[in-house]
């Protein structure tokens, strides 16, 4: 019996003993779970103030306390540094007694907090970064005007404009011995301020007596430039208006009959296309002014349109295209075609589906254009395109080509493929996208023009060869596109080229550059401006203007510099007088606002037809009476046009120069 009972009593003394056992495990198991803590204590970072931009900023060491094993780390918009190892961003785990230390990228700009936000256990705290704040600078970067010359007694003049750059707070602008306005403001005499970007123009009252200077000096801040201005010479003669270049045998109508334009209609009798159309050599005046609506086409040469014989203030504009009959062979094509004091402005609509230039006298030989003014082509506001050659355009003022949602090019003045033997001279480019001028073959005279907003300017845009003079070219950056002064792009792989480039100003304060070149390897370094492995540096090695008086029908330019070229340029270029197209183009280039395709609704004083106070004319010849008295003529004589006066040129002839330095106000800066 006692065997029998003895193994149970053992089994059950052994399960007692395991089962007081495993609850001893179970109370020690609770008590361990009660003592981890992962919260920390609260915690702080003391902010930064008054940091560098964009740059890494490290908060004071903290040490974490209060928990008792390992709690997890997360970082926002930071980094984090435990016990000076290496910053992260990536989770982490800290201990109590660990340091830690966090990092963030202060602002790039002034007087702006950024902050980096960490996470332990569920217990937040940030660090706080707040950037210096901007010192003011009232120090503007140094100005300069360009002097006046030439200027009219007692009148006033008005400088180019400057913009403020360099400063961060109003500045303090003053001025001792004129005016000045900013942006477009009134001009005043009083003190104010300026702010960076701001536009400003100085203005000087001319002394009244002959080859006098005015100056005044305008004060921004402790940094001043003085603008001078200076009246002309009594003694200079006002002797004439020459046409130089290749001028030499074109005539025009010279020689032949006057005929009048006596309304504004299109087509028909007493039209300016009948007067085109009538045979032989014709000169065209005009008894009217206005606008003409409709295209123009010429079809034989030997023509003189003289636009500075209309009557009144409005001058001639076409409201439509002025083109000559196109033969592709330039050997066999017609010429000898003068056109002064004429606007050409095609409008939007006619030819609005396809590239249609203003001007276009392809193939056309032996052309003057002189004080024209044309906008609104969208192909070449002029194209003298297919081999047209012995062409002059002097005075004229091309802006505001239109650019159509197919045709983005916005260009002003084209010569090529061939050609050559063309002088571009004292002309305003505006707006022109490129092609200010493209002359593809010499030789080629670019003198005295002002060019402004222009992407790609001086150009060949064709295969290109021959002599080229660059000489006292003005070249404005504008809002519109990155300029490029020059761009020597021929299309053929072996041009035969070679330039002679002297005093072309440059005025792109973002590339930077301002300031004259001569030879651009030397001096536009900055640019991109010339075919690589085609142009050559050796192709500038001219120390002497190329003498182009040599070639037959070449009259030398009056050439000045590109400071003195810009005034003059911008005083005495287009068709007189000038309508509000010119005026804001001549405005955009002084304030450098404005923009591509700017002007398309343009006011052309529709049908306007004002007159002189004197228009009599008796013999109908188109000489008005006060003229003919003055200088020994019949006033009821028809035949006395061609009747030698000064200088062997014909009675007619000096009418027409009078006329057109009449109605440019006798300005003596204008005339040679």
């Amino acid at each position: 019996m006692r065997n029998k009972f003895k193994q149970p009593i053992i089994l059950l003394f052994l399960v007692s003993i395991l089962t007081a056992c495993t609850k001893d495990d179970e109370v020690s198991t609770d008590e361990d779970s009660s003592s981890i803590v992962q919260k920390p204590d609260s915690f702080s970072f003391t902010a930064r103030k008054d940091q560098p931009r964009n740059t890494l900023i490290s908060s004071d060491e903290i040490t974490i306390s209060g928990i008792t094993s390992k709690a997890e780390v997360n970082v926002d918009n930071g980094e984090y540094s435990i016990n000076q190892t290496a910053f992260t961003k990536d989770k982490g785990f800290i201990e109590s007694g660990d340091t830690l230390a966090l990092r963030v990228l202060s602002s790039s700009e002034y007087n702006e907090k950024t902050s980096a936000t960490i996470n332990i256990g569920g217990v937040q705290a940030s660090f706080e970064v707040t950037t210096e704040t901007q010192s003011q600078d009232s120090l503007p970067e140094p100005f300069r005007f360009i002097n006046a010359t030439e200027q009219t007694p007692s009148s006033q003049t008005i400088s180019n404009s400057i913009t403020v750059t360099g400063i961060n707070t109003a500045t303090p602008i003053r001025i001792v011995g004129g005016e000045y306005k900013v942006n477009g403001g009134a001009f005043v005499s009083t003190k104010g301020t300026v702010n960076n970007g701001d536009r400003v123009k100085v203005r000087v009252q001319n002394s009244a007596d002959f080859n006098s200077t005015v100056a005044a000096t305008l004060f921004i801040g402790d940094v001043s430039a003085e603008f001078r201005s200076t009246t002309g010479d009594e003694e200079k003669e006002v002797a004439s208006l020459p046409f130089q270049g290749f001028v030499g045998n074109t005539t025009g109508g010279a020689g032949g009959q006057v005929i009048k334009v006596t309304n504004l209609n299109a087509s028909g009798p007493g039209s300016l296309q009948d007067a085109i159309d009538q045979p032989g050599a014709r000169i065209v005046v005009f008894d009217v002014s206005g606008v003409i609506d409709g295209d123009i086409t010429i079809n034989h040469g030997d023509l003189t349109i003289a636009g500075q014989t209309a009557p009144g203030t409005e001058g001639v504009t076409l409201h439509g295209h002025l083109y000559t009959r196109y033969i592709r062979d330039p050997d066999n094509s017609f010429g000898n075609i003068i056109v002064q004091h004429i606007r050409v402005r095609p409008p939007l609509g006619r030819k609005s589906q396809q590239d249609h230039d203003a001007i276009q006298f392809s193939s056309n030989n032996h052309i003057i254009l002189d004080h024209v003014s044309t906008s609104h082509g969208s192909d070449e506001n002029i194209d003298f395109y297919s081999g047209a050659k012995n062409i002059t355009v002097q005075w004229s003022l091309i802006s505001f080509p239109r650019e159509t949602e197919t045709h983005k090019k916005g260009n002003g003045l084209l010569n090529g493929p061939g050609g050559g033997l063309i002088a571009v001279h004292h002309n305003l480019f505006a707006h022109n996208r490129r092609r200010a001028p493209a002359i593809a073959y010499g030789p080629a005279d670019i003198r005295n023009n002002v060019i402004y907003n222009s992407k790609e300017a001086t150009v060949h845009h064709n295969p290109a060869n021959g002599e080229f003079n660059i000489i006292g070219n003005y070249y404005i950056d504008g809002p519109s596109e990155t300029l490029l002064p020059i761009w020597l792009d021929p299309e053929n792989s072996d041009p035969q080229l070679s330039y002679y480039s002297f005093d072309n100003y440059v005025d792109d304060p973002n590339k930077p550059y301002t300031g004259t070149f001569n030879n651009p390897f030397q001096e536009l370094t900055n640019y991109n401006f010339y075919k690589k492995g085609v142009v050559t540096a050796d192709m500038f090695e001219n120390e002497q203007p190329i003498d182009f008086s040599k070639r037959p029908g070449y009259e030398p330019i009056t050439t000045d510099s590109s400071a003195t070229a810009y005034q003059r340029v911008l005083k005495c270029a287009g068709a007189f007088p000038r309508d509000a197209i010119d005026s804001k183009a001549i405005n955009d280039v002084m304030d450098r606002t404005g923009k591509y395709n700017g002007n398309k609704d343009p006011d052309l004083f529709w049908g306007s037809t004002s007159r002189d106070i004197d228009t009599e004319d008796s013999d109908n010849d188109g000489m008005l009476n006060t003229f003919e008295q003055k200088n020994g003529l019949d006033p009821n004589n028809p035949n006395d046009i061609h009747t030698p006066l000064g200088g062997g040129r014909s009675a007619i002839e000096m009418y027409l120069e009078q006329r057109a330095i009449q109605i440019m106000g006798n300005a003596q800066e204008c005339f040679e």
